[in-house]
């Protein structure tokens, strides 16, 4: 019998400030061990939050193995490249630190407007993966999450940063939310007809999770993929290059994926064309593939998973400004709805909820109305996209314009 430990801790704290008050204060700490054995060609899983229980859990897992896998085996001794995702000051902070940082972005969104609300997030954890294939790695890792809103008569605004380390200016966010919420005053619907639209970082990010389930491994190999058989096969714009990167730096950067996996880039799409699916070690075996890098964990209490990491979209030698460049467009700056998007088929109808018509050199406010279509279809209608890449969560990604999309007022 073989078996894998999985140590996780984490903790944090957290404050809202919301009418004019701070509204909320929690601090969070957990920690505990997932336990995996391999036996008898079958897989289990158990947990436990005391060291003292691992001989049980260990016990439990064998018996709940269940999954019959052949070629299953944990991830061997690996060298991992030295990446920087501990941010000291961070560590340091406290809940005085928190109302500080509430109240820079509150001075930024009080430019444009008094009624805002602000959450502010900041912890840390700590990771280790051992198993009786010789591996034993661990690493720590820094995070904070910033979400702030602003409101100004019927206009609404808002910003949004996850990242590892500080980031050197909180004014800046509050900016960012005032600035959207003095813009976004008046906002009208769109005639429905069909568009160019302009989708900024945090609107492709929330598109994206309607195609990145595609890419499953488990998906491909039971065929619900709607790509399962496209490998090495152009369906997408010549242009989109797309790349599973967990060593990029953004929010997910990690020196190795849940089973200790080493990152790398990971092509999914390159020049349109499909290369690859995203694996972890079980789904790996299943499928007689010899690529993983991609599992990912809820938590210390769930078993591994697929999961994507960072998101890289290389940006073309294309457009430097859309603004400046591109005659009549709607700019789509957030959207919901992604949840009620057919992900098998890829079929989709989100609603804009911020954005802008651009027509001319003049920009109008715009929401309240639906855009349609095939998520597929989407990313093989790409008019152009800027030269320069920015940062959104995990993405990493220049803006981009798609052409003739579905606007239904």
């Amino acid at each position: 019998m073989v078996n894998e430990t999985f140590y996780l801790k984490e903790s944090g704290s957290s404050l809202l400030f919301s009418e004019n008050e701070i509204k909320i204060k929690e601090a969070f700490e957990s920690s505990g061990y997932g336990i995996r054995v391999f036996h008898d060609n079958k897989i289990g899983f158990a947990y436990c939050e005391q060291e003292k229980d691992l001989g049980k859990a260990l016990d439990n897992a064998k018996k709940a193995a269940r999954l019959e896998i052949k070629n299953f085996s944990f991830v061997e001794k690996s060298v991992y490249k030295k990446i920087n995702i501990m941010d000291r000051k961070i560590l340091e902070i406290d809940e005085t630190h928190l109302k500080d940082i509430i109240y820079e972005i509150k001075s930024g969104i009080e430019k444009f407007t008094k009624n805002c609300r602000i959450n502010v997030e900041a912890g840390n954890l700590g990771l280790n993966i051992k198993n009786t294939s010789g591996l034993d790695a661990n690493y720590e890792k820094t995070g904070i999450e910033i979400y702030a809103e602003a409101m100004l008569d019927d206009g609404f605004g808002h910003s949004y940063l996850s990242s590892v380390s500080l980031p050197e200016d909180f004014v800046k966010i509050g900016e960012e939310a005032g600035e959207m919420a003095r813009a976004m005053r008046g906002a009208k619907k769109m005639q429905s007809a069909s568009y160019t639209v302009v989708f900024d970082l945090e609107a492709l990010h929330s598109m994206l999770s309607v195609l990145l389930p595609s890419f499953s491994g488990d998906w491909k190999r039971r065929k619900i993929s709607f790509i399962s058989d496209k490998v090495n096969k152009k369906i997408f714009s010549d242009e989109l290059n797309i790349y599973d990167d967990a060593a990029a730096s953004a929010s997910a950067i990690r020196p190795f994926d849940d089973e200790g996996a080493p990152s790398r880039r990971i092509p999914l799409i390159e020049n349109g064309v499909i290369k690859n699916f995203l694996y972890d070690h079980e789904t790996a075996a299943l499928d007689n593939y010899t690529g993983n890098g991609a599992c990912s964990r809820g938590d210390y209490s769930t078993p591994p998973s697929i999961g994507n990491s960072n998101l890289v979209i290389n940006s073309s030698n294309g457009y430097s400004n859309f603004e400046n460049e591109l005659k009549e467009f709607i700019l789509v700056k957030s959207l919901h709805g992604t949840h009620t998007s057919n992900l098998t088929t890829g079929d989709f109808g989100v609603e804009v909820n911020a954005g802008f018509h651009y027509k001319d050199g003049q920009a109008n406010p715009v929401r309240g109305f639906i855009i349609s279509g095939n998520i597929f279809n989407l990313f093989n209608s790409i008019e152009g996209m800027e030269k320069n890449s920015k940062v959104f969560d995990n993405l990493i990604a220049p803006r981009i314009a798609f052409k003739d999309v579905h606007v239904v007022s």
